[in-house]
């Protein structure tokens, strides 16, 4: 080998072991016969390279997901004992993508993806065979970042909302199932973030369980923390005296007075209760425990005012106080304690005497009037009556009145006496019902008497009209026996075995019966305010149980105040026209059912009248914008590339931007026009839910949260997840995502673009500014911030829009602030909202616009084009 002689070789094989690569092996042979060599011969070799070869290639995953690195690990061999390396190279569906290590990061892969691995060994002089393997990139799961509740402080009328935010590797939409839970029972699970306060009672405690969805895959759920709900404070509306006798109508010594509450109202369903305080002459008295509430004659005297107050108490909380009118104390009436007859079985040449003790809470002399009854007629006024004055049979009574020198008390009659057999007596007939119709039954209520306590029978005669009936009991059926307008008499006469009693009669007409009252259909049921005819109409018709014909007729009232300027559809009357009606109103047609007597009864049936959009206010360079509230846009101001002429149809959203207006129609597409130097103009197809545009492009929030844009091409938008845009007026714009944070892209030569950090509920953007409102309600502003543009007031605010040279708000009270300045170099340059409660603003580039809680437009500012001065055609409420 190399020269170098191998003795210890004997066969004519050498083994691969013995060889190295680049060796030089010589054979020599030289033959002999034993006798004699013959001449040697020899034959060369040389051992070449043997290429190095990949034995295993394994992926980190064999299903990794797209949030997973791809790792490669690899085994190789170089028999020739070589140091050997590889290469790598990655392709993507087959195509080349120049990843070359043999970790595939996860940001180059996407769901659906198949990567491919090819590995080429080398040993340094020469490549193996290539060696590769393939994986499949799965979808990966969305991850719940957040939940939470609002309101924290909860009550039984309280809607709750769940705020909800998820990530999603793949970037996809990501959709929520929430599983709503009170005091551990799952009482809703489905799609709705609220939970309205049906679902849960006071100290229970609410939370809510979120599950993600990427439309592949559920995620996994997160709960919230969980919140007890409050108690809810009671409330009356107001407090009165009521007290017992002997004076109803007045209050005396003698009454018992309890304070009586109106009104109360509890969310919660508490019981209802009172903390009572009484006041004489407006001072508090203290009352003993056995009187609970209630104020006795004890505590006042006659003169004295009387109130009381009370606080609503549910057991927890005590809510409102309400005090009751002053009552003032008047003079007692005596009172007559006892009345005792001498003999309550008088018989001939007996006198009957009375005792009689009264008393008087004023302490007044009290003297005594008498009257003596026989049979129910005043036989005497004196203290005694003898025999002469009632016969046997006869009731004897005597009646005691005090008086205290002021005013008689109660009367209070004695036992009745029975002088030997009494016949019995019907104390009292009433015939109920007193108001007696057709198909009613009419009934005796009879009470009789028999001082001897015999048995009372009782005879029954009914006449109806003229015609006495064949009916000896105590009713008579309507449907078998009278009819509207009869009189029907009763006379009943009791009998107590010896002989009767007086006959007691009664009577009543049979009166006429209203019909009942129809029921009624508006049509349609969810009107549109000022377009939708509203037309009444019968659906069932009234009823007459007399048989007689019903006529109807109509009447409207809106908000429950009368409507007479109707018309007539089918029945007169039947129909207010859409002009006559606006927004939130209610309407309720009732109709009166008459018979030919006049008697009469009302159905009623209403409806609420909507408009089809909420009005919209937006300004741009000498140009104002409007979308009232049937979805008509109207522009006025300058006329340059057509900005002020809107299109027709019907819309849900407006922004005037600054010379290139864009609206959204009832379908979600977008329309734009004005001027359109680089196609801001020409819209994206899609369906959106905000858009804008300036010079240079235009962009969308589409239905998905994500930003389209068109135009130059230039300045693109982020990608990710929104819920709302706004575009400023030299390109540049900003979004808050899904997270509540801010990203702004475009120009940033006044650092428009550097959006603080920080969760954000709305934004606006001007040229070279942009203003936000935060979570607490303040606002915070960046870019330049010349004449003060970008430097807001203290105080909370509900809406914000950017100007050119100037910012205006409204705070919470409903009031315009502005700082900046209209224009530099004008004149004028000082912003003077109008005053007033609003609902609505928008800055333009020298003027401003507005709508207040009235739902009137006003504008001011700059009116070089007309732009501050509404047109008078304009309805916007």
């Amino acid at each position: 080998v190399d020269g170098e002689p191998q003795a210890h070789l004997t066969t004519l094989k050498v083994p691969a072991a013995e060889t190295a690569k680049h060796q030089e092996w010589k054979l020599f042979v030289q033959p002999s016969d034993g006798v004699l060599d013959g001449p040697p011969s020899e034959a060369v070799v040389a051992v070449l390279n043997t290429p190095p070869l990949v034995e295993e290639v394994t992926l980190s995953s064999t299903v990794p997901l797209t949030s997973e690195d791809v790792v490669a690990a690899v085994t190789s061999l170089d028999v020739d004992g070589d140091e050997v390396t590889v290469s790598y190279r990655w392709t993507q569906d087959g195509n080349e993508t120049g990843y070359t290590e043999s970790t595939l990061p996860a940001s180059a892969t996407q769901r659906g993806d198949i990567w491919t691995l090819y590995v080429i060994p080398d040993d340094g002089e020469e490549q193996g065979d290539e060696a590769l393997a393939s994986v499949s990139i799965e979808n990966t799961a969305p991850v719940m970042l957040s939940v939470s509740l609002a309101p924290t402080l909860a009550y039984e009328s309280t809607i709750l909302e769940a705020a909800a935010v998820a990530s999603d590797e793949d970037g996809d939409a990501v959709s929520f199932t929430y599983a709503w839970w009170v005091a551990e029972e799952l009482v809703q699970d489905g799609a709705s973030d609220t939970l309205t306060g049906e679902h849960f009672d006071k100290h229970q405690d609410v939370w809510v369980s979120v599950t993600p969805d990427d439309g592949f895959v559920d995620g996994e759920a997160l709960e919230s923390d969980s919140l007890t709900v409050r108690n809810t404070a009671p409330g009356v509306d107001n407090a009165t005296i009521s007290w017992t006798d002997p004076t109803p109508e007045e209050v005396t010594e003698a009454s018992i007075l309890s304070c009586e509450g109106h009104g109360w109202r509890d969310d919660d369903g508490d019981d209802e209760a009172y903390e009572t305080t009484w006041l004489v002459n407006g001072s508090a008295v203290v009352l003993e425990a056995e009187d609970g509430d209630q104020l006795n004659g004890d505590l006042f005297e006659r003169g004295d005012s009387i109130s009381c107050q009370l606080k609503a108490w549910d057991g927890e909380e005590l809510g409102n106080q309400v005090q009751s009118a002053a009552a003032t104390v008047v003079n007692s009436q005596p009172v007559m304690d006892s009345v005792t007859l001498s003999n309550h079985a008088p018989a001939e040449g007996d006198t009957l005497t009375v005792t009689g003790e009264s008393t008087d809470l004023d302490a007044d002399d009290v003297t005594v009037a008498y009257a003596w009854f026989v049979d129910g007629v005043e036989v005497s006024t004196a203290e005694s009556i003898d025999s002469s004055l009632f016969d046997k049979h006869q009731d004897i009574y005597v009646e005691l009145t005090p008086n205290d020198g002021l005013v008689d008390g109660a009367t209070v009659r004695s036992a009745t006496a029975t002088a030997i057999n009494t016949p019995p007596a019907i104390t009292s007939l009433t015939l109920t019902p007193s108001a007696l119709y057709t198909d009613d039954t009419l009934t005796a209520n009879i009470t009789t008497t028999d001082a001897d306590g015999d048995g009372v029978t009782l005879d029954y005669t009914w006449t109806v009209g003229s015609t006495t009936l064949a009916v000896t009991g105590p009713s008579l059926s309507g449907a078998a026996w009278f009819e509207k307008y009869d009189p029907v008499m009763l006379d009943v006469t009791p009998n107590d075995g010896e002989t009767d009693g007086t006959t007691v009669s009664d009577n009543v007409t049979v009166l006429n019966s209203p019909p009942t009252p129809p029921d009624l259909h508006i049509d349609p049921e969810e009107p549109e305010a000022e377009v939708d005819d509203l037309v009444c109409s019968i659906v069932t018709d009234s009823t007459d149980v007399d048989g007689d014909s019903v006529v109807y007729s109509f009447s409207w009232d809106v908000d429950g105040v009368g409507f007479t300027a109707t018309t007539t559809t089918t029945e007169v009357d039947d129909t207010v026209l859409g002009e006559h009606t606006n927004d939130d109103e209610v309407w309720t047609c009732s109709v009166t059912a008459t018979d030919p007597d006049g008697e009469s009864s009302t159905g009623s049936v209403s409806v609420t009248a909507e408009y089809l959009v909420d009005p919209m206010v937006s300004c741009g360079d000498g140009l104002s914008c409007v979308l009232d509230r049937r979805g008509t846009v109207t522009c006025w101001g300058t006329s340059a590339y057509g900005a002020s002429t809107a299109p027709s149809g019907t819309f849900v959203y407006l922004n005037a931007g600054t010379s290139t207006p864009c609206a959204i129609d009832t379908v979600g597409a977008a329309q734009c026009w004005g001027a359109n130097p680089y196609g801001a103009a020409t819209p994206s197809s899609g369906v959106f839910t905000e858009v804008g545009a300036h010079v240079y492009n235009g962009y969308g929030l589409d239905e998905y949260g994500e930003i389209q844009y068109w135009g130059s091409g230039h300045h693109a938008p982020p990608s990710g997840t929104f819920s709302s845009l706004s575009v400023g007026g030299w390109d540049f714009a900003c979004a808050i995502d899904t997270t509540d944070e801010i990203q702004c892209w475009g120009l940033n030569d006044f650092g428009q673009r550097n959006a603080p950090s920080g969760q954000f509920t709305s934004l606006s953007t001007g040229r070279h500014h942009g203003c936000a409102i935060d979570t607490l309600g303040a606002i915070q502003c960046w870019g330049n911030d010349e004449n003060g543009r970008a430097t807001p007031p203290g105080g909370t605010f509900t809406q914000v829009s950017c100007g050119l040279y100037h910012t205006c708000a409204i705070d919470t009270s409903g009031a315009i602030q502005c700082w900046g300045i209209h224009e530099i170099g004008s004149t004028d340059t000082t912003i003077t909202p109008p005053s007033g409660t609003f609902e609505a603003i928008s800055a333009g580039t020298n003027h401003d616009c507005g709508i207040d809680s009235s739902g009137t437009l006003h504008c001011w500012g700059d009116d070089t084009y007309g732009q501050s001065t509404v047109p008078s055609e304009l309805i916007v409420p």
